[in-house]
């Protein structure tokens, strides 16, 4: 039998298959599982297809029967082994769609491959699922939910990085996202010569915000959390070793020493909730040239001069910046003096 664990990540990532648990029950001391009916087809062995509302019965993680409505007729039931393969698609009808917030709503729209691909649908952010949360700030949807001219639903989460950029027209305005990290970041002026975006993990740190040493932080907190978690499991496989663990439970030992000394490395480079170790951040990207500069509070002249270098705009830069209030201010300025 095949488990559903592995049925799940054969379907094809452009549709989303997603079969929600209908009813669990124990028996014998088996966990079984009903999920909810889904639209899609089976395949019998031999060839034979069907196509309507697909059901699975799951026991212990094995996916024990395949249930099937074809065109909404009767249910009629196929043991595993009966089925050559099953696929199921969940279309816009199928999930929520009418959020207070406009962007988790489907609008018209387009996403971008990290392959180049273009593909024009509906398109929806996706906030956080709630074990997600891990207390760190967020700036914007975790993943994009893309219909297609069916109006079946694809889910990408921007962990993965598949969508590295999607547009949203609401009301007849562009919204335009970039995935960064964890989640899509809103693009500001996404047409202009300049563009820009939040740095969700900026590197500037506030004066006095800390005891220890900035360059510290700005530069080896991951590569601690790194060696730590190594130098850990490295350490727990040995111990275990030594007690005669056999290899499994050493592993797991190993694993949550290396998470755990991990843990602890950012912790302590973790600021206290009375105030933020960095400074706001921003990357602003010349879309003639493509280069990417980080922007802050202490930096504005120097980016200024180096995005308007030859542009006879010097004098200018120190008297403007000190007059300067936010960001918007200073796109404003760049687009009004940039040169080729």
């Amino acid at each position: 039998m095949k488990k559903l664990f592995f049925v799940l990540f054969l379907i094809p990532a452009t549709v989303w298959c997603q079969y929600t648990a209908k009813s669990t029950m124990y028996a014998n001391g088996k966990k079984i599982i009903v999920t909810n009916w889904v639209r899609g087809y089976v395949e019998l062995v031999g060839g034979i297809r069907k196509e309507g509302e697909i059901q699975l019965k799951v026991v212990d993680s094995d996916t024990v029967e395949v249930r099937v409505k074809p065109n909404g007729g009767k249910k009629e039931k196929y043991l595993r082994e009966e089925v050559d393969k099953f696929y199921g698609v969940v279309l816009i009808s199928d999930v929520k769609n009418d959020y207070n917030k406009p962007f988790k709503n489907f609008h018209p729209g387009k996403i971008y491959f990290s392959t180049g691909e273009e593909r024009v649908g509906k398109v929806a952010g996706m906030t956080r699922d709630a074990h997600e949360i891990d207390g760190s700030k967020i700036y914007g949807p975790a993943g994009v939910k893309f219909a297609n001219e069916r109006d079946e639903v694809a889910i990408y989460k921007a962990i993965s990085s598949d969508v590295v950029y999607y547009i949203q027209t609401i009301d007849g305005s562009d919204n335009h996202y970039i995935c960064v990290g964890r989640q899509y970041i809103q693009v500001g002026n996404p047409t202009g010569r300049f563009s820009y975006f939040q740095n969700p993990s900026p590197t500037h740190v506030r004066d006095g915000a800390t005891h220890l040493v900035k360059s510290s932080i700005e530069s080896v907190k991951e590569e601690l959390a790194e060696e730590a978690a190594e130098a850990a499991a490295k350490k727990s496989i040995e111990e275990s070793q030594k007690r005669g663990e056999d290899i499994g439970t050493s592993i797991g030992n190993a694993t949550v020493a290396a998470m755990n000394a991990s843990s602890m490395v950012n912790e302590a480079l973790t600021p206290d909730p009375d105030g933020a170790i960095y400074f706001e951040e921003y990357y602003i990207v010349d879309n003639e040239t493509g280069t990417r500069s980080v922007i802050y509070k202490k930096n504005v002249d120097e980016v200024l001069s180096e995005l308007l270098e030859g542009c006879g705009v010097d004098d200018q830069i120190s008297d403007v910046t000190n007059g300067i209030k936010d960001l918007t201010e200073v796109m404003v300025f760049l687009e009004e003096n940039a040169c080729d």
